[in-house]
């Protein structure tokens, strides 16, 4: 099978204080001024118990959108290295994007992408396959349909050479029905082309 095609790759509960347990005793020591000050208090314990929260809760947010930054980044540089043809570099960085990306992120699709492709024109199809399976969940997942498009072409790459040349014919079939169905005419062909070289295998 002709391998020259690459497909086009591009996130209160409030702080139940405790009640105070108090005899009648308690109660009736207790002054005006001391209730005052418990009752400031237990605000501001409860006031502290929310700022943490909602820092941690911003921290976590934080924390997650630059590691999805941090993997975009290594996806863009991945991509240059492998059409300068430094495919180590390229999977080096595919692989750390892909550990960075955060699960439920586009940029996980797009790392997992880019690493089935290079194995697969690396001869390693078992291993593609299972990087261009998990980013075919994620982007369905997420409604990706123009990376779904082009992992579906990347998956009848796969199969075929994996020699499913029945199961990558049903997958090229899907392919030109989603790029028919989104109006990409041009995708669409490339389908079509593959799914026509499929046939003649």
């Amino acid at each position: 099978m002709r391998r020259s095609f690459q497909p086009l790759v591009s996130l209160l509960v409030i702080a139940c204080l405790p009640l105070v347990a108090t005899t009648a005793g308690a109660q009736e020591n207790t002054s005006p001024s001391s209730s005052s000050s418990s009752s400031s208090s237990s605000e501001s314990s409860s006031s502290r118990d929310e700022m943490s929260r909602g820092k941690t809760s911003s921290d976590e947010s934080s924390e997650a959108t630059s590691s999805a930054e941090q993997a975009g980044q290594l996806v863009s540089r991945a991509r240059s290295d492998y059409h300068d043809g430094n495919w180590q570099e390229a999977r080096l960085k595919y692989e750390d994007a892909y550990r960075r990306a955060p699960e439920s992120e586009s940029v996980r699709v797009a790392a997992a992408m880019g690493m089935s492709m290079l194995l697969w024109e690396q001869g390693r199809y078992a291993k593609a396959r299972n990087y261009i399976d998990e980013a075919l969940s994620l982007a369905r997942e997420l409604n990706l349909n123009e990376s779904i498009g082009r992992l579906l072409l990347t998956l009848g790459h796969i199969e075929g050479s994996l020699g499913q040349l029945a199961s990558a014919e049903e997958t090229l079939d899907l392919c030109i029905d989603l790029a028919t169905n989104q109006s990409d005419p041009t995708f669409a062909s490339l389908c079509r082309i593959n799914h026509r070289l499929m046939r003649k295998l």
